[in-house]
């Protein structure tokens, strides 16, 4: 196993965003025939394959452990800094009673898709890795996406049309005032499309998960406390979690190596507190369990049938093709996820079943 920041280069490639032909995003899984065609598209295997790196850099690897950190990093995590303070400036509507739901969510996503642009710009105009040259004239377009319309000028980075939709469709929807594992998906895409773009250098895989990903859910919970966000998608007590997956993945591969921590530490009551700053899977187990009430066993069936599991191997395995199967291969998830050029649905090979 690779130390933190001794790390092969990726397998993301790159693009060269001064030539690169960027394309708004778009609805391409349109009917539940289109899954088979999504399952073998270059979208699917460039985050399956992202995926896997950032599971592989922080095997046996605790928030706590020092790694490297370049300043992308840094910009990343003022752009959430960011969003996290509109959830401040927009409070929820006290007279709203209904269990789910607080209206006000929809002025805190309004106010995000009206200032994801100008949030982007200290990202792309001061990373050398993918700045092109200002355009000599200004000229406004807008773009029309399955999330969200989206207004850019010419002298903006091009990138911008691809970036922002999967930025502002990261932390819910707005008509639904729900929040659930697409949208946590829309927020791994839009960190890929910046992996895309160069952004990140390899020795920045450990701190994506340990630091960026991490302050990614703690804005997720807020949002999901603060609004009452109904669970989108969820499968009841059978799911994995009523909103998130992928730390589950990251967390359970933080574990492997240990010979402190067996899997059953899921269930044990008073290891989730104490584990939870430094370990991603734990900490979504306190979240569960400062929620919800109950025995563990009752309202998480699945992650108690999980901490039966020897090894945290098995485990991680098991919940990356658990995802697949559950979140990947779902219509009611996936459709919502549009396609530009960066993450492009089209066919791996000529051996696609039908035109992409």
């Amino acid at each position: 196993m690779n130390p933190p920041g001794v790390l092969a280069d990726s397998r993301i490639p790159t693009v060269n965003a001064a030539e690169f032909k960027f394309q708004a995003p778009t609805k391409s899984i349109r009917v539940p025939e289109d899954i088979p065609v999504w399952l073998r598209s270059r979208a699917f295997d460039l985050i399956m394959t992202y995926l896997t790196e950032l599971n592989d850099s922080v095997k046996g690897t605790p928030n706590s452990t020092p790694c490297p950190s370049s300043k992308s990093i840094d910009r990343v995590l003022e752009l959430l800094d960011t969003i996290d303070d509109y959830i401040t400036l927009i409070p929820p509507d006290q007279s709203a009673q209904s269990r789910y739901g607080n209206p006000a969510f929809r002025q805190f996503i309004k106010h995000l898709q009206q200032n994801a642009a100008a949030i982007h710009r200290p990202l792309l105009n001061e990373s050398p890795a993918i700045t092109t040259p200002a355009s000599k004239t200004t000229t406004t377009t807008t773009e029309t996406t399955a999330t969200t319309t989206t207004t850019t000028t010419a002298d903006e980075h091009p990138a911008l049309v691809e970036l922002v939709p999967y930025l502002t469709g990261s932390f819910g929807n707005e008509t639904r005032i729900d929040y659930g594992s697409g949208h946590e998906l829309s927020f791994f895409v839009w960190l890929l499309c910046l992996q895309r773009l160069g952004y990140f250098p390899p020795s920045d895989r450990v701190a994506l998960v340990v630091r960026v990903f991490s302050r990614y859910l703690d804005i997720a919970r807020r949002l999901q406390l603060t609004y009452r966000l109904e669970p989108a998608g969820s499968h009841g007590v059978w799911g994995l979690d009523d909103y998130q997956f992928i730390p589950y993945i990251f967390g359970s591969a933080q574990f492997i190596g240990s010979t402190r921590y067996t899997p059953a530490i899921i269930s044990e009551n008073e290891q989730a507190a104490s584990l939870a700053p430094d370990y991603m899977l734990m900490r979504c187990i306190q979240f569960i369990k400062d929620i919800k009430q109950g025995p563990f066993f009752e309202h998480s069936p699945v992650l108690h049938d999980i901490s039966g599991v020897p090894y945290w191997t098995k485990v991680n395995k098991g919940l990356q093709k658990m995802y697949v199967g559950d979140v990947l291969s779902k219509f009611p998830v996936v459709q919502h996820l549009p396609f530009g050029n960066l993450i492009k649905f089209e066919p791996l090979s000529v051996n696609c079943p039908r035109p992409c």
